[in-house]
């Protein structure tokens, strides 16, 4: 006849609070007496055979190897800032990427979401002959700054309409096509105070356009004087099948002051964002001197403002 064993743990005697999970939780002695019990022996064999550091299975993992290299399958380092681990299929060492601090990364790595940019303040240095900074800058767009060279905007190009591509008809409170005398003889848009003096271009929202905000920069010069000068743009936007004669609507509007010096350079930059175009659409643009929005910003400039150039920035 078998004798029972007594209940396990003995009474004297505490169970260990790291080796609770599939059936090995055994028990510690906190007396010298404590009698051994043999299931004291078979739980601590069952424990280190299925000791993983998870949960019920012994204490976590709270040192890794920081002055030996790893070696072989399961070997860890933290060496300096990076953590270094084994790896089985080729052989060699590997380096976690640090999140944290400027690291070289070898290999292709693939995102399977998108990528996420904060906008930079400012544009960063030339890397140098063989490098490139890809970066999100003004205007929330993708920038290049490869070599040593400057910073360039990155997917759809601007389209760069010189004054003269921009159409006036000449009559009554139209913008008036005149030549300044810079550097050298320069045609020009003049946009006359009190006129309400207006200019239009008719073209295509470029095709490989993604629905960005639309920047348009206008280079001007004036003569000198004080005052405010407002330019306001209206859109129209026509569709695939849709109406060509619909009229425009005014989408952005920028008040300035005049710089009180002698035709010097000077630009204003206007962003739409609301009301798009989508990529193929015909745009109609009209650039206007707004009388009325100059008046109401305080006193108005009385001078002709001159208009060299105007970008218009898909994105």
């Amino acid at each position: 006849m078998t004798t029972p064993l007594p209940p396990y743990p003995g009474a004297t005697k505490e169970s260990s609070v790291n080796y609770t999970t599939g059936g090995e939780p055994f028990a510690i002695a906190n007396a010298v007496e404590d009698d051994l019990d043999p299931r004291d022996l078979y739980y601590l064999a069952r424990a280190v055979e299925d000791h993983t550091h998870g949960a019920g299975r012994g204490l976590p993992i709270n040192r890794i190897a920081t002055n030996i290299a790893p070696q072989v399958p399961g070997d860890l380092q933290v060496a300096v800032d990076d953590f270094k681990w084994w790896g089985s299929g080729s052989a060699q060492v590997f380096t976690a990427v640090n999140a944290d601090r400027d690291q070289t990364v070898n290999g292709t790595k693939r995102l399977n979401q998108p990528l996420l940019l904060p906008r930079q303040a400012s544009a960063p240095g030339a890397p140098g002959l063989g490098l490139a900074y890809l970066y999100l800058g003004p205007g929330d767009r993708l920038y290049l700054r490869s070599g040593n060279n400057a910073a360039a905007p990155v997917g759809t190009p601007s389209l760069l309409a010189a004054a003269l591509a921009w159409q006036t008809t000449q009559g009554a409170a139209q913008a008036q096509v005149q030549q300044l005398n810079l550097y050298v003889p320069t045609w020009t848009l003049g946009f006359r105070p009190l006129s309400n003096d207006a200019a239009t271009l008719s073209t295509v929202a470029p095709l490989t356009y993604g629905g960005t905000p639309v920047t348009l920069y206008v280079t001007w010069t004036a003569g000198t004087g004080v005052g405010k000068v407002n330019f306001t743009f209206l859109c129209g936007v026509s569709t695939v099948g849709g109406d060509l004669t619909a009229p425009a609507t005014t989408v952005v509007s920028a008040t300035v002051d005049a710089p009180n010096t002698n035709l010097r350079h000077q630009r204003t930059a206007l962003t739409w964002s609301t009301g798009l175009p989508a990529a193929g659409d015909v745009v109609y643009y009209t650039l206007r001197r707004d009388d009325g929005n100059e008046g109401a910003a305080g006193s108005k400039f009385a001078g002709t403002v001159s208009v060299i150039d105007v970008a218009i920035v898909y994105g």
